[in-house]
């Protein structure tokens, strides 16, 4: 319909396709990390390229299947022009060398400091690189990735033992695969919910999603992949209106592999974690056939990923490891701050009280008001919360980030995914702006523009706002007879 519409779509959405792929070779290729006005203009125009072409969903129409799979197609080749790319934003990739590096040859990478392998070199242990060790931006902390991660970082680096640009490219097509899965599968969830399969696009044609996964290696698009089967083998593929009403159905098959994928997401970043109150309550309400209580059955949904969870922590499972994971975790929540939300504004009322930084006491009181918001909004009955599953893990995500005292850009794109499933769009909106934060980059001393962050936020709670509004008004008129 949109194409009839618009004989000229077709040829303009070429063009933009054409023009994009020159925009993403250039930031992925040859872009400096300090030269923020190249990249805000850049990501500007590939959002507006973005926003153009996912209008029609946003206008409420349905988009044409054929134009459908082209604009997937060309999300696909924007991921794959940046494959021998090293990334250009982000230098954690050093640190997953070093990581793969140890693990390859035999040695737990979270028993180690990477500074003391260098200044303190031991019998027995692998002599590092101190080229590469002077490229990593934590030498002073013990690594915080997970299981599955550290096994992706030691393939890559025991395939290409002598050149990280190798080890890179392995660790990229694995993210692009499970991008592509993402598409497979959202568009399957999408199509039982009910909704138009396109919605997918939200999350494959996102500047965000293209750059930071795909360009910058994270591997939040794993996690997000892993998460993605969870859902699937869990929905069972049974009738759209379960899901969305927070009613899953699940048989034995279903929910083990359900918790075998999700305990893999768990283990490739810890932040699926934070869904378990909900989600544990959904699946056990909803488990089929079971002659088990309520409160038994969630139990088991628990026994069941936290099995698979230990399962993948057994080879490094031991008090040492641990606690050196324990430490750099507690670190990250108490000294590190970036691209925040609330915690600015409690740090300048600590600053205007106290005259100096209370992040270790601020970062302990919102991570215990996180922690009780997500719980809230698990545990909320229905009658108090009408809202549904994916509307809750929405919220619950966003709370987490607006409580954080750390947001870096590629967070966002958890709440981007979500949304797909919600009438919600202040995702789409905030993965739009939080590139501002890299303003901070503009200086090599590394300064953060509050004016930038405050912008954005104002973005962002204005359009929740205005989605929750919109979301209560249109319930209110639909329960009007």
């Amino acid at each position: 319909m949109w194409l009839k519409a618009k004989p000229n779509a077709l040829w303009g959405n070429i063009l933009m396709g054409l023009t994009s792929l020159l925009i993403y070779s250039y930031l992925a290729y040859f872009l400096n990390r300090q030269d923020f006005w190249t990249y805000g203009a850049g990501f500007a125009t590939l959002s507006f390229f973005y926003l153009y072409q996912i209008s029609p969903l946003l206008g409420g129409s349905p988009m044409a299947s054929s134009l459908c799979r082209r604009l997937l197609l060309w999300a696909t080749l924007y991921r794959l022009i940046m494959l021998a790319a090293l990334p250009q934003l982000s230098d954690d990739y050093y640190r997953f060398y070093w990581d793969g590096l140890l693990l390859s040859s035999g040695h737990n990478p979270y028993l180690h400091l990477p500074r003391d392998l260098i200044e303190k070199p031991q019998p027995g242990l692998p002599v590092m690189d101190t080229e590469l060790f002077a490229l990593l931006n934590s030498p002073d902390y013990y690594t915080v990735y997970p299981p599955v991660n550290q096994a992706i970082f030691a393939l890559g680096a025991g395939i290409f033992p002598h050149t990280i640009q190798g080890a890179v490219w392995l660790m990229r097509l694995v993210l692009i695969l499970a991008d592509l899965a993402i598409f497979g599968m959202g568009m399957v969830i999408l199509t039982y919910l009910g909704r138009d399969p396109a919605w997918v696009l939200l999350y494959a044609l996102n500047p965000l999603v293209i750059l930071e996964l795909t360009g910058n290696l994270h591997f939040e698009g794993l996690v997000l992949a892993l998460g993605m089967a969870s859902f699937y083998f869990a929905l069972n593929l049974r009738a759209s209106a379960s899901f969305a009403s927070s009613k899953l159905s699940f048989s034995g098959p279903s929910l083990l592999l359900a918790s075998i994928f999700y305990a893999l997401a768990i283990s490739t970043k810890l932040i699926p974690l934070i869904f378990l109150p909900v989600l544990g309550w959904a699946l056990a309400r909803s488990w089929e056939g079971s002659w088990l209580s309520r409160w038994s059955r969630v139990a088991v949904v628990y026994a069941l990923v936290g099995f698979f969870t230990v399962l993948t922590f057994l080879p490094f499972l031991d008090l040492a490891s641990l606690a050196n994971q324990g430490k750099s975790v507690a670190l990250y929540f108490g000294s590190f701050e970036f691209n925040a939300s609330i915690y600015y504004l409690v740090r300048a009322w600590g600053y205007w009280v106290y005259g100096y930084n209370i992040i270790a006491q601020a970062g302990r009181v919102l991570s215990f008001l996180n922690l009780f918001g997500i719980l809230l909004l698990s545990w909320l009955p229905k009658r108090l919360l009408a809202w549904s599953l994916p509307e809750r893990m929405l919220l619950i995500i966003s709370l987490h980030y607006f409580m954080s005292t750390t947001v870096h850009p590629w967070y966002i794109i958890y709440p981007l995914l979500l949304s797909l499933f919600t009438p919600f769009r202040y995702a789409l909106v905030w993965s739009l702006v939080v590139s501002l934060s890299y303003s901070a980059y503009r200086h090599a001393d590394y300064q953060e523009n509050l004016y930038a962050v405050a912008l954005e936020y104002l973005l962002v709670f204005g359009f929740l706002f205005w989605d929750i509004l919109r979301r209560n008004n249109t319930r209110l008129h639909s329960a009007t007879p």
